[in-house]
């Protein structure tokens, strides 16, 4: 990995570690969908299907159910465990766990 690859995945590492942190899910969307851009440019499968969760994720919390299925492809890259995670995530979303997060 050369050295602008390298910036570029730290950018990226440092997108999806901030999107869980913010208060503001929209926030947290954006910078999940950032990493996802990154991680895409970088050929990282499986940091892309992590960045595809965390876009899923906060979609879902923001009600936008549609977006959250088209992103959320662990189960088609054969990641059944992170599959049956993002399963109970939705089971969650309620008003009974409204501190879940990703």
């Amino acid at each position: 990995m050369n050295e602008q690859q390298n910036d570029r995945a730290l950018q990226a590492h440092a997108h999806y570690t901030l999107a869980p942190i913010w208060p503001d899910d929209r926030k947290a969307l954006e910078q999940a969908k950032r990493a996802l851009v990154l991680y895409r440019g970088l050929d990282q499968p499986i940091r892309e299907a992590d960045a595809l969760n965390a876009v899923g994720w906060f979609a879902a919390r923001l009600g936008d159910h549609d977006t959250a299925r088209e992103h959320w492809l662990y189960r088609q890259q054969g990641r059944d465990q992170e599959a049956e995670q993002v399963r109970r995530q939705l089971d969650g979303l309620s008003e009974d766990h409204p501190g879940s997060t990703y």
